[in-house]
């Protein structure tokens, strides 16, 4: 009888560690990042802004009625 309760033990603790491995299994396959959060508009301030290529390009239709580019206040 001992051999049978040995037996018996032995596959209640199989079946227990086969459980906690699919809920382990389950608990990994849930992806972690990324994750979105959701919070109310912030202020950013920009300490250093880096520019690799500038193109500045007038249009003539953007000028104003006075013959001065919109974008500068020197007369053209």
């Amino acid at each position: 009888m001992a051999l049978n309760e040995i037996v018996t033990s032995i596959q209640r603790d199989i079946a227990t560690l086969t459980a906690t491995a699919a809920q382990t299994q389950d608990h990994l396959a849930t992806p972690i990042l990324p994750q979105q959060a959701i919070v109310g508009p912030r202020r950013l301030r920009v300490h250093r802004v880096t520019v690799d290529q500038l193109q500045i390009t007038v249009n003539p239709q953007e000028r104003s009625r006075t013959g001065r580019d919109r974008r500068s206040s020197n007369p053209t």
